[in-house]
């Protein structure tokens, strides 16, 4: 069941308000792995209230999946595009991905007075939190590092590890552990920041294999 794990949703995640938290500025804008089995692709999302104002981030990169020594390739790594789009209070944050042919969306919402988002995909695959460091970039989210607690629900295992920027590249560590905390996979992302017009040439110019 592990591999049903969308990398960002994770985060690519899951994957937002988030880019480099190296010197360079984060590419966002003001503006409205592993492999998966079949699933159907969700709707878009609603279309923002016209009042609200959301940060946008875009993400092209790939998702490898190992051994937990990363001794052992569990096939090929997975080439992905995610869209980060969070709320102007700070408190939603939607994170659309596209790998292996398929559209993956994670929901995060914070809880009041605090750093920890819960987190929940569209498949009702996992469900758990992300917590933000807030320890750089004067405190702006999307130069957080963060850490991952997610929980199959179907009882299979959990997920956890930890993502850090270097510049405009989110990288993360995740391994999946069974329900003996025994650990069975390690899953590492590679997200560089694009921008929106490079987003959507990605998109238009064929499926993300």
């Amino acid at each position: 069941m592990w591999k049903r794990i969308t990398p960002l949703g994770l985060c690519a995640g899951l994957l937002i308000f988030m880019a480099g938290c190296g010197a360079s500025a984060p590419k966002t804008e003001s503006s409205p792995s592993v492999e998966a089995p079949s699933t159907v692709a969700s709707a878009p999302a609603p279309a923002p209230a016209a009042e609200e104002t959301l940060a946008v981030q875009y993400f092209m990169g790939q998702t490898a999946t190992t051994s937990p020594d990363e001794s052992t390739p569990y096939g090929p790594p997975k080439a992905l595009v995610a869209r980060w789009v969070m709320n102007g209070s700070g408190d939603r944050l939607v994170e659309d991905a596209w790998h292996g042919g398929e559209h993956f969306r994670s929901v995060f919402i914070r809880r009041p007075n605090t750093l920890v988002f819960d987190v929940n995909d569209d498949g009702k695959v996992f469900s758990g939190t992300v917590t933000f460091a807030i320890t750089t970039g004067k405190g702006q989210w999307n130069r957080s590092a963060m850490t991952y607690a997610l929980k199959m629900l179907d009882g299979s295992g959990t997920l956890t590890g930890s993502a850090q920027w270097e510049d405009d590249v989110l990288k993360t560590n995740k391994v999946f552990s069974d329900p003996a905390n025994v650990p069975k996979a390690r899953i590492r992302d590679t997200l560089q920041v694009i921008t929106k017009d490079e987003f959507d040439a990605i998109r238009a110019s064929k499926p993300i294999p």
